[in-house]
Parts: structure tokens; C-alpha cells; sequence
């Protein structure tokens, strides 16, 4: 919390910051899984550590080159290779205070809690935490639920001593400045500094007094962020333990920020230092319903840490419980795509069909704009034969991949036939994946769909308890709803000898056009084969190879 650390009082709110990324956060959830109920001795903490180096979820900047080869192929580490390098870099807040940073990233957002003393507790996941590792629901609605019920104080974080409900409060704040602020200008939400001075400094949820202070604010500065007023107006006037003046323009209100959008409720638009956050247009009806049902909200009192969590579990989602809130919300996101419903008989199927088009537009245009080489560069990333770094490090691999293989598709053979999996904030930025139970990624061509199942599992057991049988079960759902015959794809950075048997066993016997391949045996199809029925084809010859060839010989082929 920069100079103000855990001294107690009104701060200016943030995350705690070691996962800066929240689109991360379901690798070091699911992680946590197997160490659910561990209290937070040194031991516990240092095999939970142990095990995020040992899957390359958490790395260490201090590694041999060997080790790094292993970590691009996605290998999973021997025991031996992680002791080594626990030794190599040690920690100045020692590794059970790496791992405590992590945790409370975790804890701050609602995934996990600790129950107990503040010197001895355990460690569970929450409901929501779980939720979000089922992904049965939209990640966008779970962390919706949790930003709305959080609170500035609470039972797990009683050093900060604001009053407030900081997105809630967000919300608020600017419908009122879009309704007061005219000056001549269309409604563009709140900039950036007045977020971070005037929002995440509330101690209160008083957001009218907020929003006339922002008005105020702009009739005498204009746009610009003030260092002078801004120090005073919070660590003077408003008595804020004081901060240094760039982690709060810059790193708070980004980080928090960051969580907020993953709701894909708010946007951030404009350029260079006037950067506004305001409300998304395709989800304005989700934004109205919230507005209308929390008008009287207030900042809660909880009895304990586990009534919190729970209250955070129960949050009220308007067009989750009430159908004509839902009804109005999908007929807006038609309105917004150009489209009109004339059928409301199943609600899940429709909002699917409007958001996977909504989706796909903003893929559509990130497709026009990516050039090929930074495609092919960040795939060559994930397969490991590129060992630069990733500009898009702040997504997780496995999201990453899907990502950079429907850019190439879209970008090769034609985006209208792109189907992907993924949930896309409206500036491009991939949030996460969408509800399981679908493909992740089809390209639906009239003549030559494929199925494409993008993998980063890292080891044998992942890979055949994971990803095989999901991929044969949604080859055969979909191709009993479209009586199409589809060429199927398991992508992944290596390819286990027992996954290739299942592959050719299944392949065999079904007479199926379907096998596992590498990354790097994708972008060779690609960059060889100029039109899709070309690279139908020449997949058609690597499941010839893998029903009459030896399966070491496979292997091989695809691994070499």
C-alpha cells in the first residue's frame, strides 16, 4: 500500500498487487486445489510454492538455461530442478512471504479466506472461488458478484479503515458526472486521476458529494491531473495516509481498474494522459438494472470472516434472477449487433448466439489490425521454439493460445467462419473463457470445418484426463447437431505417446478424421497451405499417418 503498509486508517483503496493480472488468477486457484484446509505454516506455504515453480505458474528470474528451455515447452519440472532454483533466488521477504502476497491477491478479490487468528488460519477456497475454477457460469457475472460486494473494511482486511464500496461507488459516480457534466461534451465518464483522487479515496458511499467534486474539479483544471490539489485534497484535507504520487496516478488506479473490468461492465477509452472509464454500451441495461436495485445501497457490517465470503457469494445479479430484466438486456445487446429476437424461448441460447457475434466482432477487428509476423512470433512463444518474451504476458498461456490460433485462422483463411471461446472486453483485451460444456475454437467453413481444442497441459496425466475424451465427446455432439463431418484437432506444445494412442485408437475404429498435433505442426500447415481446403487436405495426411503408422513414428512427426 506504498508508505501507508499496514498501518490503520483511510487509504487510498487498491488490490493487493502480486497478481496484477486477474485473468491469472484461475492458474494459481486451480493450483491451490490440492492444498485446500493447509494453515499457513512455513512447510504448507513453501509446498504450495513449490508446486507453482514446479508447474512454471509462478517463475523465478534466476534459472538456467535448461530450466528455461523446460518452461517454454511447458514441461513440467523435476523436484531437483525447483530445489534448485528455490536456491538460486532467495527471497528478501523469504519464500513464505512471496507465497503470503499471492494469497492475499487471491483473498482481496473474494476467491479465497483465512480462517482463524491473524497469526494461525487456514486457507479455503470460497464459493465464488470455486466457481470461477468450474466455469460453469460467466466469469464476467462472478466477478461482478465480487466487486459489488466488496467493502473497504471488512473482516479480512481491518487495517483500512474507509467505509466504502469502491465499485459500486464507481458506478455511481459516474452516472452522476454524466448527468451534471455537460459542457458541451457527449458523456464520457470519469478520467483516470479523478478515478484515483476523488473514487478510490471515498470513505463513504456519499457518491453525489463525489461526483460534485469531480465537476468542481474539472471547472478549474480542465483535464489535467493537478499534483499540487490532488496531494492536498487527499492527504490534507481528506486526511488520507499519503502515498507516493505516482503509484497512485499510475499503478493504483490501473490495478484496480484491472479488476474491474474483467465484470466487462466498464470500459477504458481515450489517449495518452486522458484516459476515461465509463460504461459499456452492449451491457448498458446490466449497468441500468444495477443502478436501479443498489440506489439505496450502503457500506454492511459483517459478524466474521465467513459471513462475508458468503455475502459475497449471495450478491443480487438483476438479470441473473429476473427474466424481463434479462429480456431487456439481451434486446439491448441485439439493438447494439444490428439484430432484432423475435424468439425469447430459450434465454441462454439467445444471449449465447448475441455475445459469441458480439465476440467475434471484436476479434474481427483485432484480426484486421495484428500483423502476421507478431502472430506466428507469439505462437512460436507458446510452442517453446521462440524463447523471446511474450508482449502479452499478463494472459494466462492457455487463454493466450486460443487467442493467437483464431487471429492466424481468422487472418489466413477468413474471419466470418471464426468461432471462438473466448470473453473479450469491448477495447480487445481477452478476459477469459467462456462457460465450459462448448468447443473452444471452430472455423466453420461450409466444406472443411474444423474443431480446434488448444491445449497447454503439461504433462501426460493432464493431457489424457483433460483434454482427450472432452475433445472426442464435443466432436460427436456437434456433428449430431450439424450432421456435419468435422476434421478434429488437439493443439498442444508436445504430444504424450499414450495421447496419441487414444488418438489413433479412436481415429481407427470411428473411421473420425481427428489426431493430436503440436503448435508448431499448426503453423506449418498454415504457412504452407494458402486456402483452407489445402490445409484440410494436408491434415487429412497426418491422420493417415496416425491410423497406419507406427505411433513412435507419429511422435516423431509431430514432436520433432
Amino acid at each position: 500500500m506504498g508508505r501507508s503498509g499496514n498501518r490503520a486508517g483511510n487509504k487510498i483503496f487498491s488490490f493487493n498487487t502480486t497478481v496484477r493480472n486477474p485473468i491469472r488468477n484461475i492458474d494459481f486457484l486451480k493450483s491451490f486445489q490440492s492444498f485446500e484446509g493447509i494453515d499457513n505454516s512455513k512447510d504448507n506455504l513453501e509446498k504450495y510454492l513449490f508446486e507453482l515453480v514446479k508447474l512454471g505458474i509462478y517463475k523465478f528470474t534466476n534459472i538456467s538455461q535448461e530450466i528455461k528451455n523446460k518452461l517454454m515447452t511447458n514441461q513440467e519440472l523435476e523436484d531437483e530442478e525447483v530445489k534448485i532454483a528455490f536456491t538460486n533466488n532467495p527471497q528478501k521477504t523469504n519464500f513464505t512471504g512471496r507465497v503470503m502476497t499471492q494469497l492475499r491477491a487471491l483473498k482481496d478479490q473474494g476467491f479465497i479466506k483465512f480462517v482463524g487468528t491473524q497469526r494461525k488460519y487456514k486457507i479455503f477456497i470460497t464459493k465464488l472461488g470455486h466457481e470461477l475454477i468450474n466455469n460453469k457460469i460467466p466469469s464476467t457475472d462472478i466477478y461482478t458478484k465480487s466487486m459489488i460486494g466488496t467493502h473497504s473494511k471488512n473482516p479480512a482486511r481491518t487495517s483500512l479503515q474507509n467505509k466504502s464500496r469502491p465499485f459500486l461507488n464507481t458506478l455511481f459516480v459516474i452516472n452522476e458526472v454524466n448527468k451534471k457534466w455537460k459542457n458541451g461534451e457527449e458523456p464520457k465518464g470519469i478520467l483516470m486521476h479523478e478515478f484515483a483522487t476523488f473514487v478510490l479515496s471515498m470513505k463513504d458511499c456519499d457518491y453525489k458529494k463525489i461526483a460534485n467534486e469531480i465537476i468542481e474539479y474539472r471547472k478549474k483544471y480542465g483535464k489535467t491531473a493537478n499534483k499540487k490539489f490532488i496531494e492536498d485534497y487527499l492527504f490534507v484535507k481528506e486526511e488520507i495516509l499519503p502515498i507516493k504520487y505516482e503509484s497512485l496516478i499510475k499503478d493504483y488506479a490501473d490495478d484496480v481498474f484491472r479488476k474491474f473490468q474483467m465484470t466487462n461492465l466498464l470500459i477504458k477509452h481515450g489517449k495518452f494522459k486522458y484516459m476515461y472509464i465509463n460504461y459499456s454500451e452492449y451491457n448498458i441495461k446490466k449497468i441500468e438494472s444495477l443502478l436501479d436495485y443498489y440506489k439505496e445501497y450502503k457500506f454492511e457490517e459483517f459478524e466474521d470472516i465467513n459471513s462475508y465470503y458468503e455475502y459475497l457469494h449471495e450478491i443480487y445479479l438483476p438479470w441473473s434472477e429476473n427474466e424481463s430484466i434479462r429480456i431487456k438486456v439481451l434486446k439491448n445487446k441485439a439493438k447494439k449487433l444490428g439484430r432484432r429476437i423475435t424468439n425469447f424461448d430459450n434465454l441462454n441460447e439467445v444471449e449465447f448466439r448475441l455475445d459469441n457475434s458480439h465476440y467475434n466482432n471484436i476479434l474481427s477487428s483485432i484480426i484486421d489490425k495484428m500483423p502476421f509476423e507478431v502472430i506466428y512470433a507469439e505462437l512460436e512463444i507458446l510452442s517453446g521454439k521462440n524463447n523471446a518474451n511474450s508482449k502479452y504476458e499478463d494472459v494466462s498461456e492457455p487463454l493466450r493460445l486460443e487467442y493467437f490460433l483464431a487471429i492466424l485462422m481468422g487472418k489466413k483463411y477468413g474471419k466470418e467462419e471464426i468461432v471462438s471461446n473466448i470473453i473479450y472486453s469491448e477495447e480487445g483485451k481477452p478476459l477469459s473463457f467462456a462457460p465450459s460444456g462448448q468447443v473452444d475454437m471452430i472455423y466453420d467453413d461450409k466444406d472443411y470445418p474444423l474443431i480446434m481444442e488448444p491445449t497447454m497441459a503439461k504433462n501426460r496425466a493432464q493431457q489424457l484426463n483433460s483434454e482427450t475424451t472432452n475433445i472426442v465427446r464435443h466432436m460427436k455432439d456437434l456433428e449430431l447437431k450439424t450432421k456435419k463431418q468435422y476434421r478434429t484437432m488437439m493443439i498442444a506444445p508436445f504430444v504424450h505417446i499414450d495421447v496419441i494412442s487414444y488418438f489413433k485408437f479412436e481415429a481407427s475404429t470411428e473411421g473420425v478424421k481427428l489426431a493430436p498435433i503440436t503448435i508448431n505442426l499448426f503453423l506449418k500447415l498454415v504457412s504452407n497451405n494458402k486456402f483452407i481446403a489445402d490445409f484440410a487436405k494436408e491434415f487429412d495426411k497426418v491422420v493417415e499417418v496416425l491410423t497406419n503408422e507406427d505411433k513412435n513414428k507419429y511422435s516423431l512427426m509431430v514432436n520433432n
